[in-house]
């Protein structure tokens, strides 16, 4: 029965892993750039400007309100040609999460009792706290000259109880990057676990 349910989780997982990189990605801010506000603070510029992805809030609304990020920072910086970027990061505690937090990576289960569920998802989640600490998602936003920003770069993070580097992933503004971190920004403005994490922890018997 534990076999079987692993197997399962991997599946999932992999799943997860995979539907995190659409050969055609859902619309992004990068081709049109998102607007931004007249604002001289490029980190306010950013923060208040509104994604083609969700204009129900603004992205620093939804980043700064995301219930699963610890104090989540900005930033910025200018890069070697004279490039602003606006730089946000967020960490997940692992010891932070709950059972019921892992209901996606059940819900292809043929066992369908939410108490044995319920079980099977404390039992990965357990083992998920012994081995992992955290994980960073840190979000790069290209500032342009006429006050519009795009999505840049995206980059995962999963530490381990020592601070050491477990898995890392970088997502780029190729067509496959693009689709990774549109799918990630969607689940951060959802208020749900980003499946880059999820697939991790399904494969947490592999750290």
């Amino acid at each position: 029965m534990k076999s079987a349910f692993c197997l399962l989780v991997l599946s999932l997982s992999l799943l997860m892993l995979g539907c995190s990189e659409p050969s055609a990605p859902a619309p992004t801010d990068s081709k049109p750039s998102a607007p931004a506000p007249a604002d001289s603070d490029p980190v306010a510029a950013v923060k208040g400007g509104v994604l083609a992805l969700d204009k129900s809030t603004t992205l620093g609304a939804a980043i700064d309100h995301y219930r699963y990020f610890r104090n989540p920072t900005w930033s910025t910086f200018e890069t070697e040609n004279g490039r602003r970027v606006v730089q946000a990061k967020g960490v997940i505690d692992i010891a932070d999460l709950v059972a019921k937090d892992l209901d996606p990576l059940l819900v292809f289960s043929a066992d369908r009792d939410p108490e044995r569920m319920l079980k099977q998802e404390q039992a990965l989640l357990d083992a998920a706290k012994q081995k992992l600490h955290s994980a960073e998602f840190t979000f790069q936003f290209l500032l342009n000259r006429d006050k519009t920003f795009q999505i840049k770069t995206m980059r995962f993070l999963l530490l381990g109880p020592k601070g050491q580097n477990l898995a890392e992933r970088t997502a780029g503004d190729d067509e496959a990057g693009l689709g990774i971190m549109t799918t990630t920004l969607k689940e951060v403005y959802d208020n749900q676990l980003p499946s880059l994490l999820l697939g991790m922890l399904g494969m947490v018997d592999a750290f």
